[in-house]
């Protein structure tokens, strides 16, 4: 340091301050965007956690079952034939 007042300063030392301020501007940008991504990241995890709404039921009208017409079923005709004796 210059203890003689009229002398110029050093420049280093004038640029100390220069670069505080931007050290400054830097930590106070880098800081923003840790936040913006943490908000980001949590709104991710919240919509990922998020439980999907429940599905509605389903309501299908029960109807009693019909019988069938008995003049369009049929019977076969089984034919057996005795094959013990052979």
């Amino acid at each position: 340091m210059n203890t003689n007042p009229t002398e110029p300063p050093d420049e280093s030392e004038e640029l100390v301050h220069a670069d505080d301020a931007v050290i400054g501007r830097a930590v106070r940008w880098s800081l923003m965007a840790l936040a913006s991504i943490a908000v980001v990241v949590v709104i991710a995890i919240v919509a990922l956690k998020r439980k999907p709404a429940p599905v509605p039921p389903r309501v299908t009208q029960i109807v009693a079952p019909t019988i069938p017409d008995k003049s369009k079923a049929e019977i076969p005709v089984a034919r057996f034939t005795d094959i013990t004796k052979e």
